[in-house]
């Protein structure tokens, strides 16, 4: 049996297949888009810490608010209010204020004449003890956490050059409750 399609019909066979990409290109490629976006993102926020880093070292430090803000928080003996150690650590915090346990936090820098940081951390024991601050557990030597109700003291002795020789106080209120 055959059929005629007359003259105007014409038969045009299917195209042949698209060649694809091997599974092992796709996953090159995929990661590669992966890899480009990551350096890109991490670039991003490096940028973007620098420059808040940079623009919170030019404010000014307005020791008597600090003071003030800082409460009844008690000063070790002889030290000195340092604004730079203020301002840095200042920016640090602003870095990671996303994580801040308290509703409200003040932090000032102070040098102190070169002593031994667990010096400092026992007067601070004492200290605040007397206050109903009790030590926290799990410290280090690098810095101690003090908490009363829903409020947290944090002393951190640093050293410059091999000497003791500055407190980091920060005074965090309305932190939750464990």
């Amino acid at each position: 049996m055959s059929f005629d399609l007359g003259k105007d019909a014409s038969f045009n066979p299917p195209p042949p297949p698209k060649k694809r990409l091997s599974p092992w290109a796709v996953v090159g490629i995929g990661c590669s888009v992966l890899l480009v976006g990551s350096v890109v993102g991490i670039g991003g926020c490096v940028v973007a810490a620098s420059n808040l880093m940079k623009e919170e070292m030019k404010k000014p430090v307005n020791k008597a608010e600090i003071l003030t803000q800082l409460g009844d928080t008690p000063l070790y003996p002889n030290v000195q209010f340092d604004e730079n150690v203020t301002r840095a650590g200042r920016a640090g915090m602003r870095l990671v204020e996303r994580f801040n346990p308290a509703k409200k936090m003040v932090m000032g820098g102070f040098r102190v004449q070169a002593q031994q940081p667990q010096d400092i951390y026992d007067w601070y024991t004492k200290k605040l003890a007397t206050m109903g601050f009790a030590l926290e557990k799990g410290q280090s030597n690098r810095q101690y956490v003090y908490r009363r109700d829903n409020e947290m003291i944090l002393v951190q002795a640093h050293n410059e050059k091999g000497e003791w020789t500055g407190i980091v106080l920060m005074r965090f209120t309305g932190v939750r409750k464990r």
